[in-house]
C-alpha cells in the first residue's frame, strides 16, 4: 500500500518551499515531484502516480500557473504518510475539488517476489522505524526508548539463599519455627454446631 498525497500550491515557489521540507525531514528526492506548467503536464501526472479523477482536476489548475506537489509514502515506515500531510499541511494549499488529496494505491507484488524471500539481505530480519524522521531507518525499538539488548542478570536459585518474591511484600518468614502442640481439648465445629462426633446408634451387622 502506497500513499499518494498531493496539494495544489499558489506557484512554484511556495511548492517548492513544501517540497523542500519533505526532503530537509529525510523524504527521498525520488519520492518527490513538483509539477508545474510548461511540460506534459498529463504525463507528468501519470509518472507521480497521481490517479485519474485527481489528475483531470489537477491539470487546468497547473496550467493556469498553480503547482502540485506529489509525495509517494510507502506503508513502511509506520506513520509515514502522516507525516507527509502534515508537513505539506504547514503550507498554505489550494482545495481543488473532485481531486483526492490522499490517495491510497495498492500494490502488486511481482511474481519473481511473490513467494520468495531475500534471505541474504542483510537487513532480513530487522524491523526499520526511527522516531523523527520522515524515512531514516532504525530500530522499532528507539519509538519506546527500549534496549535491544539487555545486561545479563545472574538468576540463583531458592537452594542458594536467593529471596522469595513474597517476602518483597511480606517480611514475615515464609515457614515458622516455633514448636506445635496437640490439645486434647480442642475446638471443635461438631461442638459448636452441637453435633455430635460419634454416634450410639446401633446399626445392623
Amino acid at each position: 500500500m502506497t500513499t499518494i498525497v498531493s496539494r495544489l500550491y499558489a506557484d512554484a515557489r511556495a511548492a517548492n518551499a513544501a517540497a523542500g521540507a519533505l526532503k530537509a525531514a529525510g523524504m527521498p528526492a525520488s519520492a518527490v515531484d513538483v509539477i508545474t506548467r510548461g511540460g506534459d503536464t498529463a504525463a507528468a501526472l501519470k509518472a507521480a502516480r497521481v490517479g485519474k479523477a485527481s489528475a483531470a482536476a489537477y491539470a487546468p489548475r497547473i496550467e493556469a500557473g498553480n503547482a502540485l506537489v506529489v509525495a509517494r509514502a510507502p506503508l513502511q515506515p509506520f506513520g509515514l504518510a502522516r507525516r507527509v500531510m502534515d508537513t505539506l499541511d504547514r503550507f498554505e494549499s489550494i482545495h481543488v475539488p473532485g481531486a483526492v488529496p490522499d490517495d491510497y494505491v495498492r500494490e502488486t507484488i511481482g511474481s519473481r517476489y511473490a513467494l520468495s524471500v531475500l534471505t541474504s539481505h542483510p537487513r532480513i530480519f530487522s524491523q526499520d522505524f526511527t522516531p523523527g524522521s520522515l524515512i531514516s531507518r532504525g530500530p522499532v525499538t528507539a519509538l519506546f526508548g527500549l534496549p535491544m539488548l539487555k545486561a545479563h542478570r545472574t538468576r540463583r536459585s531458592a537452594m542458594t539463599g536467593t529471596r522469595f518474591m513474597s517476602r518483597a511484600f511480606w517480611p514475615m518468614p515464609l515457614i515458622s519455627r516455633r514448636p506445635r502442640r496437640i490439645h486434647a481439648g480442642a475446638w471443635k465445629i461438631s461442638e459448636a454446631l452441637g453435633i455430635p462426633t460419634l454416634s450410639r446408634r446401633n446399626g445392623p451387622l
